[in-house]
């Protein structure tokens, strides 16, 4: 291995490659779980029937939430430093467990 000084003495380029791919990914799936939740909220609270006619944003809306929610919980933590993922994780795994828990009350209470 190569004398680096500085942070890149510390720092592998694999671990950095990996927090960077972790941190697309777990960034992607919570923005795909964050349209899906303002789709199912905005189908909940509509007072016009032009939004969604059918209901069927509302009704599998929760259920495809579910599967993102789960990818962001995972990959987020390996986005941050060692240091910090107990604390990334728990804070994610909260945020989308009440998130996706008021999906699914916006679903059982319409």
């Amino acid at each position: 291995m190569p004398n680096r000084i500085g942070w890149a003495a510390k720092h592998d380029p694999l671990t950095i490659a990996i927090g960077v791919m972790a941190a697309v990914i777990g960034l992607g799936a919570a923005a795909v779980w964050l349209q899906i939740a303002y789709m199912v909220l905005r189908s909940r609270l509509a007072t016009g029937a032009n939004t969604d006619p059918h209901g069927y944003v509302l009704i599998f809306g929760p259920f495809m939430a579910v599967p993102f929610a789960v990818v962001a919980m995972v990959a987020l933590p390996f986005a941050v430093p060692r240091r910090y993922r107990a604390a990334t994780a728990v804070g994610t795994t909260v945020a989308m467990y009440l998130g996706t828990a008021l999906l699914f009350v916006a679903l059982f209470t319409s």
